[in-house]
């Protein structure tokens, strides 16, 4: 475990094993945010992940399920946005996390609802592998 300071009051935090981090100043613990370079350690931004982090796993897997339902059609941000109920910057964070994990790929692009291109993902060839040998005869 290696320390280091954080914008929350120069606390030194510990990092885990799992990518996440403790403050034992506040007791705090802090999972890794996939945007913080985007954000820069910005206060209100770091508040916001932390409220949200409990549920990441689960948009996660969510997201990951749409995709793999979709099959060779894939889906864009805005599409899983609609059927998750929610907006598309949801969704985006779970993207990347699954494309970092090589869970997704992005196989093209479609229009928006607004005209512009959005990236389209279907589970990677890694991920379809996977299921294969997990679940043969589906």
């Amino acid at each position: 475990m290696t320390q280091e300071t954080d914008i929350c009051r120069n606390h030194a935090w510990e990092k885990l094993a799992d990518g996440s981090r403790i403050c034992f100043e506040c007791d705090e613990r802090q999972s890794p945010d996939i945007c913080r370079n985007k954000h820069q350690g910005n206060r209100e931004s770091v508040r916001a992940f932390n409220s949200i982090v409990a549920g990441l796993p689960f948009m996660r897997a969510e997201v990951l399920l749409r995709i793999q339902e979709a099959a060779q059609e894939g889906l864009t941000v805005h599409e899983l946005a609609d059927q998750l109920g929610t907006t598309p910057n949801a969704v985006s964070g779970r993207l990347t996390e699954l494309k970092k994990m090589g869970r997704i790929q992005k196989v093209g692009t479609r229009p928006t609802p607004t005209g512009s291109s959005a990236g389209v993902y279907t589970v990677s060839n890694w991920e379809a592998g996977a299921q294969k040998l997990l679940f043969p005869d589906e």
